[in-house]
């Protein structure tokens, strides 16, 4: 238990689940005289170890016991629950991949191999990189693989186009930038020699990192990273995205100053909008009883201490937001923590 000495209060992290939408099931089901094999992640995977890495559980009794088995990892001091990839083989030696096998080897698949397209090779290509009407002027271009290429949260709406966030810091000069490149992903087995655009190219269209720090106050290297989007069913022009953004707020707890907060801001890129700061906006803004930002204790909304981590989130087929949070509010003592789904 965590006490905050000399208060009556305390912060705990608390979650609060609205609505189940879907179940969620994370287990490998075994039955009597199955063998499970898996790879072990602690061993540091790679492609000539795996026979090392590899672990096998027997399970033992009759064909009607049944065996459920989860995965465990630890990431960033804490831990979670996860999927277990794998092979199970049965008694008669027939055999059942488990999400993509052994390490999930055949749990993707390049785009090349579903289009046909002889590559999938994701070059950051720039047309618009010597135009200087375009908001894509002056941004690189680069050959994967590059550092420069970090196509991260993706979305498609219904017509199949496809989104992503290209994030980028560099350091010229002893001066460092931060970029949020909004991208399209060339998916199709497509070529546009012109354009110099092949498959599976991202196709650069505008920095966003410079807006979305005007919106909130901060600079472009406050800014942490995209942790989602989405595409608005009803509206195949309106992608909603979420990030992370460091900016100056208040502890609820102790009332001191925090110039680092990390608060996690929802935006939407409107693309029937003209130009860039008219096409990102901060979700809601404006409206009556709408927050652009993440809370997850009303009492406190906006303080640094008691601001929600976003996981993720996801819209629904009628429009609905749904996010999965660890959210945190003042009251009571101690700390007890679980990450749900919330809708908002």
């Amino acid at each position: 238990m965590i006490l905050h000495r000399g208060s009556r209060r305390a912060s705990k992290v608390f979650s609060t689940c609205i609505e189940i939408l879907e179940p969620r099931q994370l287990l490998a089901s075994l039955f009597g005289g199955d063998t499970f094999e898996f790879v072990d992640s602690t061993v540091g995977l790679t492609a000539s170890n795996l026979e090392a890495a590899r672990r096998r559980i027997v399970t033992h009794g009759p064909s009607s016991a049944r065996y459920e088995l989860i995965g465990s990892n630890f990431f960033n001091g804490e831990f979670g629950l996860n999927e277990l990839p794998g092979l199970i083989t049965h008694p008669d030696g027939t055999t059942e991949e488990v999400l993509g096998g052994i390490a999930g080897q055949r749990g993707l698949r390049p785009i090349g191999s579903i289009t046909g397209a002889t590559e999938s090779r994701t070059n950051l290509v720039n047309p618009n990189i010597n135009n200087p009407a375009s908001p894509a002027f002056g941004l690189p271009q680069a050959v994967a693989p590059s550092g420069v290429i970090n196509v991260l949260q993706m979305s498609s709406n219904k017509k199949g186009a496809t989104w992503g966030f290209n994030e980028v810091q560099q350091v010229a000069n002893g001066v460092t930038t931060r970029r949020v490149e909004l991208v399209n992903i060339n998916y199709t087995n497509t070529f546009d020699p012109a354009r110099g655009i092949t498959p599976a190219d991202a196709v650069v269209v505008a920095d966003l990192a410079p807006r979305m720090a005007q919106l909130v106050g901060a600079g472009t290297t406050d800014i942490n990273n995209i942790i989602a989007c989405d595409f608005l069913p009803s509206n195949d022009n309106l992608l909603y995205f979420a990030a992370s953004i460091d900016v100056t707020r208040i502890n609820a707890l102790t009332g001191t100053v925090n110039q680092n907060a990390a608060i996690p801001f929802l935006f939407t890129y409107n693309f029937a909008a003209p130009t860039v700061a008219q096409a990102v906006q901060l979700a809601g803004a404006g409206a009556p009883g709408t927050s652009s930002e993440f809370v997850s204790d009303p009492q406190n909304g906006g303080a640094a201490d008691v601001a929600p981590t976003l996981l993720g989130f996801s819209i629904t087929s009628n429009d609905r937001l749904v996010a999965s949070v660890t959210g945190r509010q003042i009251g009571g003592r101690g700390e007890a923590r679980r990450s749900v789904l919330q809708r908002v």
